[in-house]
């Protein structure tokens, strides 16, 4: 019986058995975005989303297309709940899957009220037309123009209701801008392998708008990226 109170005591400590929010442990070694070429299957807790149909503020900076979006949430470790600000765009994708980068990437960026930050990223891959992205498309501002109000729809825009129905991968990382580098760590990552897809159209107008907006990909020293077991 002690042995066996033992065991789960280590299990319960193990890292493998729980991921909590991403805090910063190694400065300047947890850098995004990572190549994701080995991930390790763990009970992680469910991901808890509520994305409710909201308007959004589009625009451009200069540097990225952005849609601000202040409603909507994902809890991770059932207790800390992020909520969602804003979803920007990256060409090509930052992150790599076995080292193929995809043609681009969205990040919905989350954050708690003192500061702790979530992505939720997705790809994009060259394929059929995206009509759910069209009226979203059809007022893409170059940079410089005046902000645009559009309808947001998160599970009709990224194709999920659930993020627990698929592969998420979960590691802990930065951001991947900033104005020195190391860029500001501690950001829990959620980096969905499903992709959406996009017409090769569709992803030229959007380098029309906005420059190559993409960082390197960066060691993973040692880090440890992890998806949930059912």
């Amino acid at each position: 019986m002690r042995r066996l109170a033992l065991l789960l005591l280590f299990l319960a400590a193990s890292p493998a058995a729980a991921q909590s929010v991403c805090t910063v442990v190694r400065p300047g070694r947890e850098q995004s975005p990572v190549d994701i070429r080995t991930a390790t299957a763990t009970p992680l807790t469910r991901l808890v989303t509520s994305y409710p149909v909201v308007q959004g503020k589009l625009f451009n900076d200069g540097h990225r297309v952005q849609v601000n979006v202040h409603s909507g949430s994902v809890t991770v470790d059932d207790s800390v709940r992020f909520d969602l600000e804003e979803f920007h765009f990256h060409w090509p994708a930052e992150h790599e899957l076995v080292g193929q980068r995809p043609a681009a990437e969205i990040h919905m960026v989350h954050k708690t009220p003192d500061g702790r930050v979530a992505v939720v990223g997705t790809w994009i891959r060259v394929g059929a037309r995206n009509r759910d992205w069209d009226e979203i498309w059809a007022h893409l501002p170059a940079a410089g123009d005046d902000s645009v109000e559009v309808r947001v729809d998160v599970a009709q825009l990224f194709g999920f209701t659930d993020l627990n129905a698929e592969r998420v991968y979960r590691y802990c990382g930065s951001l991947t801008t900033g104005t020195t580098e190391p860029f500001t760590e501690g950001v829990t990552w959620l980096m969905r392998r499903t992709a959406i897809t996009m017409s090769r159209a569709q992803l030229d107008r959007l380098r029309r708008v906005m420059h190559r907006y993409s960082r390197d990909i960066q060691p993973l020293n040692r880090r440890v990226i992890r998806y949930r077991r059912p």
